[in-house]
């Protein structure tokens, strides 16, 4: 069910009532032209789709996590289960 960004912070993932979709005109409770609405909802474009349709150049996402590893100073050992 698409989903925009804005709405992650502000959204309870309760609030989409997928069992009662086909309830119309019933605002706040996921039916008829409420915002909240699967039937609304689904009628919308994905967003996620549209960012699939653009190139995306994960270095700056990899290098952030490097980065944020490297300042943890964790380390990762490699586990023998075989060993002594």
């Amino acid at each position: 069910m698409p989903v925009t960004w804005d709405e992650l912070d502000r959204v309870q993932p309760d609030s989409f009532a997928l069992p009662r979709a086909d309830a119309e005109g019933a605002v706040g409770d996921g039916g008829g032209d409420d915002a909240l609405s699967p039937i609304v909802r689904l009628a919308r474009p994905d967003p996620l789709l549209e960012l699939a349709t653009r190139g995306q150049d994960p270095a700056p996402f990899l290098q952030a996590v490097e980065r944020a590893f490297a300042d943890s100073r964790l380390e990762l050992v490699t586990f023998d289960r075989f060993r002594d």
